[in-house]
């Protein structure tokens, strides 16, 4: 496949704590006082079976800050997924500078140019069928990749 050597991809999840952790592990506020949580972020290798990183934070870092590690992790021909919440073109920069690939959902406030000048809104709009596949320039950066439905 490409010769892709490691399918990496990370995700993080939320666990509430007693809310006298807060001074370590502040939650989101909720009005009602201080409140306690931590982040925990895996970084997965899918090809073989096994973790690569495990972290942990406070619960109120964002999934971009955390994401970064992978950056670290990645290395040449790896496919990096990523979810929406981990969306960042900088990122991907990196990765394709590395020869590593991505994929990643787009999320709806990202803009997106056609090469050849067309309105993206319009082509869609026009297909008979959900299929494309075409090199598009994504955000005010113009970062070139593929999208695919």
């Amino acid at each position: 496949m490409w010769g892709v050597k490691r399918i990496v991809t990370g995700d993080s999840s939320f666990q509430r704590m007693r809310n006298s952790n807060a001074a370590n592990y502040p939650g989101h506020g909720n009005m009602l006082g201080v409140t306690s949580g931590f982040e925990t972020d895996l970084i997965y290798d899918l090809l073989i079976g096994k973790p690569i990183s495990q972290t942990l934070s406070g619960g109120t870092v964002l999934d971009k800050i955390i994401g970064q590690k992978i950056l670290e992790i990645s290395k040449q021909d790896d496919l990096v997924l990523r979810d929406m919440g981990y969306f960042s073109l900088d990122e991907f920069s990196a990765i394709n500078d590395m020869s590593a690939f991505w994929l990643s959902r787009l999320p709806a406030n990202v803009a997106v140019k056609i090469l050849d000048g067309k309105s993206l809104e319009k082509l869609l709009r026009c297909r008979k069928n959900n299929r494309l596949d075409l090199i598009v320039k994504v955000a005010i950066i113009d970062h070139e990749c593929r999208l695919l439905p």
